[in-house]
């Protein structure tokens, strides 16, 4: 079941620390996994409006490396908007989530925006191993019930289960939290048992006065793609009007 992750958890998940007081990492951890997994989220996602420009770097076995160049806006930890700016194939092709469970794409090709259907978010895109379900937005602790796994130095690993009634990507994450940063540094995704692939984050430091992971490597265990997300600029808080969320909107590039 392959249905609805991250960029959320990858590319959103770039971003960190909101501006007022914490709890401690042993503060977190008395009050339980699910604690640890939800202040992850907030230091990940929780602002009122998130912007990045982007570079993803794709490579894959026996192919020559390729970059794109692409933007993206979020608002109220619900709606996404995706712009691929390069190379020029890609140019203008576009991506709008709102919430979890509806996308659109916008293809300048065919001049047309469709709805992606629940079976179709596995796909993968632009020859990444990302799929479109990695540029929808979401809370991990809404999804997943998070347990204690084991420990390593300055580290706590948590595993994830799906909730029950919920449909997430994955029926089984496995999440590596810093406890300096209080926020997750890896995350394997299983299927069938088994890790399929691996996010790293890595490049940590401040951006936009925001503790920050500058970049995500998402690797494929079966077929060693790797595609790298890189932030080149990153804005928080400024205002983002809700038109440029809006369906109509793909289509005018706004």
């Amino acid at each position: 079941m392959l249905r609805s992750i991250p960029l959320a958890v990858l590319l959103v998940g770039l971003a960190g620390a909101a501006a007022h007081a914490a709890p401690s990492f042993a503060e977190l951890k008395a009050q339980g996994a699910q604690a640890v997994l939800a202040e992850s989220d907030r230091l990940t996602n929780h602002y009122p409006t998130q912007q990045w420009k982007l570079k993803m770097v794709v490579k894959a076995p026996g192919t020559e490396e390729r970059t794109l160049e692409l933007r993206m806006w979020q608002k109220d930890q619900q709606k996404r908007l995706v712009r691929f700016d390069a190379p020029g194939p890609v140019k203008g092709l576009s991506m709008l989530s709102e919430g979890k469970d509806v996308m659109y794409v916008y293809s300048p090709q065919t001049d047309n925006v469709r709805r992606v259907a629940a079976h179709a978010q596995k796909q993968t895109l632009l020859g990444s191993n990302m799929t479109y379900s990695d540029m929808s937005s979401l809370d991990l602790a809404d999804q997943y019930d998070a347990a204690f796994a084991e420990e390593e130095a300055g580290f706590q690993w948590l595993t994830l289960t799906a909730k029950k009634g919920a449909e997430p990507a994955w029926d089984k994450l496995r999440v590596r939290v810093d406890e300096k940063t209080k926020m997750a540094d890896t995350i394997e995704y299983f299927e069938d048992g088994k890790v399929a692939r691996v996010q790293t984050r890595t490049d940590f430091g401040m951006l936009d006065g925001i503790p920050t992971y500058r970049k995500v490597t998402m690797k494929t265990l079966s077929d060693k793609v790797e595609t790298s997300i890189i932030i080149v600029e990153q804005k928080i808080g400024a205002p983002l009007d809700d038109g440029m969320f809006k369906k109509k909107a793909l289509v005018r590039g706004e």
